[in-house]
């Protein structure tokens, strides 16, 4: 063979190796020339380029945090966090390119004989490929596409995006209106819902928050609680009150946000990052996490010294700081609409709630919502006032709501069951001003078919007299009492009387005793003659009539309680009926107590007799599984004239 021969092959696949090399350096040097590219903007753009090609995206070029906290040996990846970025991100586009010229050279069809191997082979990444199904190695609380620290310990990135994100609720929650000067009085949610609301007394001038009292009396438990709560009230004042008011917001949301969940620790972790939810021994209990939402809102958001100073009362805190809040709402909205209305106030009704201090309505049980009858005031800002009947509310903007849900409520509306199975508290609204008053709706056996009129005779019923200005009910004052102080003619001394009840709707209630009106100062027991008096809690199975002399006493009252009369029906002394006074109306629980005993329920009547005359029979059973406030009914049954009475006890669950 001869020696040109021999050279042809040579030279023609050193020409080869060449052209070949001159490739390789040209992708070098086009990689090189192209603008440099954060590891998250490669990924979206990998992304895309997979999207168009239809081609799978491989964990190379991924550019995770994940896929860089593993070298090559599987152990620590330090190594591969601190190489140089630009470098590692130039080899991550060469393999990216040549996977795409590989699958480019795939799809046209390799004929039989061709090298498949490339003419240079890149670099082998520092870190194991994943499989193209696995998921990237992500961190909890971090996001695909983030870039960890560099230092080990620091908080990565995804930790000051979660600050991020509750910063911007933080704005979120700040007042920005332009304030009006003067006094607002703010309400807000506190510690003890069911006393109604934390009140504020909050004087603004020149768009800033001047002072703040916190008012006295509802919606905390305790001066304690009051006391420390106070403490926020500084912090709440001058220029960054504003802010610090939001962060009292956001925090009571996120006591609230936690409490409502399906799965209370999951959205703890999701609020609040698996660092701080870890340290919630119980995220069912309000007062085992609000201690951890204090502390993550004070060592990230610039409140330590607040959150540091309310330790011990955070809830009552958290309602000044909503009750403050309300207070600029008002401001706000004067200032904007140029609204006189200043207060609105319960006119009726005119029960009042010991307890709470709220005005409370009674409705029957059985028939709908009846709200006629509640009246308003609208104060003006001259001291002008205006009373305004629920039949005109509509002509002024006033409507009425379920405080807990919202819902409005209307006349006549039918309710569930289990919403009338507890007391409701209803929130008037007046939609100008925004000023807002509250009352209880408590639902029982309930009658408006009062007892009007009184009479009695002496001659079997053939000729009646009316008993002149009865007294009326301690209970309700529309209703005539069934004990009764009356004058007696001389002539009807020494015979016998009967008496008759006629309600408002003309029902007659017919009453007996088969003695003799024969002494003065004696109290003769009346029995009703049927059991009609079941069917109206107004009308009472007996009646009480002490008679006088009718020259001896022109005060009618209810009479001194010193005789009792013969049982007509046993013929045994009738003891005077034993009616229940209660020294409280509420007992107060944790979630998870049993429920009050007889002997609790017993300790809150203060008249009770130990000689076992008086029982009581539980007729409701509170739930005890979770926060509420139930109205129990208790029968009292006097077992020495057979009369059964009934007492309503709230048991406060907490």
């Amino acid at each position: 063979m001869g020696k040109n021969a021999i050279l042809k092959p040579i030279l023609i696949g050193a020409l080869i190796l060449a052209v070949a090399g001159g490739i390789a350096f040209a992708m070098f040097r086009g990689g090189d020339e192209k603008p440099e590219k954060s590891a998250v903007s490669h990924k979206k753009e990998q992304t895309d380029i997979a999207d168009e090609q239809n081609m799978p995206q491989k964990s190379e070029d991924k550019g995770t945090a994940g896929d860089y906290e593993t070298n090559s040996n599987g152990g620590s990846g330090n190594s591969a966090l601190n190489r140089n970025s630009g470098d590692g991100q130039r080899a991550r586009k060469v393999v990216s390119h040549n996977r795409g010229q590989n699958h480019v050279a795939t799809s046209r069809g390799i004929k039989n004989g061709t090298n498949t191997t490339p003419a240079v082979s890149p670099s082998k990444p520092s870190v194991k490929p994943s499989k193209p199904d696995t998921k990237p190695d992500v961190k909890p609380g971090e996001k695909p596409g983030t870039t960890p620290s560099a230092n080990p310990g620091e908080q990565a990135a995804p930790t000051l995006d979660l600050d991020a994100k509750v910063e911007k609720e933080i704005n979120e929650f700040m007042r920005t209106g332009e304030l009006k000067d003067g006094q607002f009085i703010g309400l807000g949610d506190g510690f003890d819902e069911a006393r109604g609301g934390v009140k504020t007394v909050v004087n603004i001038k020149n768009n800033v928050i001047e002072s703040i009292v916190f008012v006295e009396g509802q919606g905390y438990s305790g001066l304690d609680y009051m006391g420390i709560s106070s403490r926020v009230i500084p912090y709440l004042c001058g220029e960054a009150g504003k802010r610090n008011i939001a962060i009292l917001k956001l925090y009571r949301k996120y006591i609230d946000q936690i409490a409502g969940a399906k799965d209370h620790a999951k959205e703890a972790e999701k609020l609040l990052g698996k660092e701080y939810a870890s340290k919630i021994t119980d995220a069912r209990r309000a007062e085992l996490v609000s201690p951890v939402i204090r502390q993550y809102l004070g060592e990230h958001h610039k409140c330590k010294k607040m959150m540091d100073a309310i330790s011990g009362a955070t809830l009552t805190t958290g309602g000044v700081g909503l009750s403050v809040d309300n207070a600029l709402e008002l401001s706000e909205n004067d200032k904007k609409t140029g609204n006189d209305i200043t207060d609105i106030k319960m006119l009726e009704p005119t029960e009042v709630n010991g307890y709470t201090g709220q005005r409370v309505l009674k409705s029957d049980i059985a028939k709908p919502l009846d709200l006629s009858s509640i009246k308003v005031e609208l104060v003006k800002e001259d001291g002008t006032k205006i009373e305004v009947p629920y039949s005109e509310f509509g002509k002024y903007g006033i409507e009425v709501t379920n405080r807990d849900t919202g819902e409005k409520l209307y006349d006549k509306m039918n309710l569930s069951d289990e919403t009338k199975s507890q007391a409701l508290i209803a929130r008037v609204t007046h939609k100008g001003s925004k000023r807002r008053t509250e009352f209880a709706i408590f639902f029982e056996s309930y009658s408006t078919d009062y007892i009007t009129k009184m009479e009695y005779s002496f001659d079997g019923g053939k000729t009646w007299e009316e008993v002149t200005d009865p007294a009326k009910s301690e209970e309700n004052s529309n209703n005539i009492a069934y004990r009764q102080t009356i004058k007696l003619k001389k002539e009807y001394f020494g015979k016998k009387a009967i008496f008759r009840t006629t309600s408002v709707s003309g029902k007659q209630y017919k009453y007996e005793s088969r003695f003799k009106i024969d002494e003065y100062g004696y109290k003769f027991s009346f029995n009703c003659v049927n059991k009609e008096y079941e069917k109206n809690k107004n009308a009472n199975f007996a009646l009480y009539i002490t008679f006088v002399e009718d020259v001896v006493n022109d005060n009618p009252g209810t009479g001194d309680d010193n005789h009792d009369e013969g049982n007509p029906e046993e013929g045994t002394e009738v003891e005077d009926e034993f009616t229940p006074v209660l020294s409280s109306k509420i007992i107060n629980k944790k979630v998870g107590d049993a429920e009050p005993t007889l002997d609790e329920y017993k300790a809150l009547i203060s008249n009770f007799p130990n000689d076992g005359s008086v029982t009581l029979e539980v007729l409701d059973h509170p739930d005890m599984s979770k926060n509420g406030y139930t109205l129990v009914k208790v029968k009292v049954i006097s077992h020495s004239t057979g009369k059964e009475s009934i007492v309503t006890i709230g048991v406060s669950v907490a």
